[in-house]
């Protein structure tokens, strides 16, 4: 089975794992794991989440133009938004 990575040294994240027998280990990020004013509990979670894995996140207008105006400014390949719209710039 392949080891869980835990990006925080929290240890009750630590102990849960280990009730259940999973093996783990454990690389704490550099993150800061603290709200911004008016952060909403899920907001910080994903943007916590997203920070940990290196993933960027822009939030756009909703539409599809803006979308890709967002990845061609950035440079990136695939963007999406929550209609399901999926936009890869690679595979056009």
């Amino acid at each position: 089975m392949t080891d869980f990575l835990l990006a925080s040294g929290s240890p009750r994240r630590q102990d849960l794992l280990s009730q259940f027998g999973l093996p783990f280990k454990v690389e704490p990020s550099a993150i800061d794991e603290v709200m911004v004013s008016e952060e909403s509990a899920p907001a910080f979670i994903q943007r916590v989440a997203l920070e940990k894995a290196q993933v960027p996140l822009l939030r756009a207008k909703v539409g599809d133009r803006y979308v890709l105006q967002g990845l061609e400014e950035n440079g990136w390949t695939i963007g999406g938004e929550p209609s399901g719209h999926i936009l890869t710039l690679d595979k056009s």
